[in-house]
């Protein structure tokens, strides 16, 4: 975990610190300062082939683009071609409302959070924040102790799940970033882990219709951080960029400017302070 000290509180269960770089061995020495530890060291030469690792679309598959759907194929074979063991799983489906129950959480905490700016400087808020503060999706208090409830009872069954396999191979997006920048895109996929609290590590290295970048995620269970960063190392011979290609002019710039190096994603485990 990573203290939120010093930032402004959105949801207490959800708000959770991200960090970016560029190669895995960089998210290895900012977890060193961060003193991030596993109850087992992770493994130092951890081997892609002969790991068990499982394919989840979970229940947002539905939302899914052609790029996503064919980034998820192009690395579970890419895991299968470097000797990997590749099964696809689900999650209880006692479980599909979880994206419900983030939803509510969000909403719930968002009334509380934003109270004092809604106050004294309303006119300087988002119409979206203000809809949390004056409960405009009318979300009672038993919906809120429901959510609350429900996904703290999924964790401990979703890290049994994930527990039974070196990592978890899942969407990070639908598809490319949409065009224009009214908005940077869907967070669908994303939104369970973070209610789950679960460290994931996104991995870039493929490409859309369109040539721009799409990442996939791998997640392992809470407090299992420097394990997951292990396996996510493995996975740079596996997976590497060459994937990646530019066709866009812009969008060939953006790559240009980046000199080709992509940037890993990874949110770590967050330790809930109400739950």
């Amino acid at each position: 975990s990573i203290t939120r000290e010093g930032q402004k509180i959105y949801s207490l269960i959800l708000d959770t610190l991200g960090i970016y770089a560029r190669s895995v061995a960089d998210l290895d020495l900012l977890a060193d300062v961060f003193a991030l530890t596993d109850d087992q060291p992770a493994p130092p030469d951890f081997n892609v082939q002969g790991a068990k690792f499982a394919v989840l679309k979970t229940m947002i598959w539905p939302q899914i683009g052609s790029g996503g759907s064919a980034a998820m194929d192009k690395a579970a074979s890419l895991l299968r071609a470097h000797g990997a063991e590749v099964e696809e799983i689900e999650i209880p489906k006692h479980f599909n409302d979880l994206p419900a129950w983030h939803a509510t959480v969000l909403n719930s905490d968002g009334r509380t959070a934003f109270l004092p700016e809604y106050t004294t400087t309303k006119h300087n808020l988002s119409d979206y924040l203000v809809g949390h503060v004056e409960n405009n999706q009318r979300i009672s208090r038993k919906a809120q102790l429901e959510a609350f409830d429900s996904i703290a009872a999924a964790r401990p069954v979703v890290d049994n799940v994930l527990s039974k396999y070196a990592a978890v191979l899942t969407p990070s997006v639908p598809d490319e970033a949409p065009l224009g920048i009214e908005k940077t895109g869907s967070a669908a996929f994303c939104l369970i882990w973070t209610a789950l609290h679960t460290p994931v590590v996104n991995i870039p290295g493929f490409k859309g219709d369109n040539g721009m970048p799409i990442g996939v995620s791998l997640v392992a269970p809470r407090y299992h951080d420097r394990h997951l960063l292990a396996v996510s190392k493995a996975n740079k011979s596996t997976y590497g960029h060459s994937q990646l290609k530019t066709g866009h002019p812009v969008r060939s710039a953006i790559h240009k400017q980046l000199n080709g190096r992509l940037v890993l994603r990874w949110v770590t485990t967050w330790e809930s302070l109400l739950l």
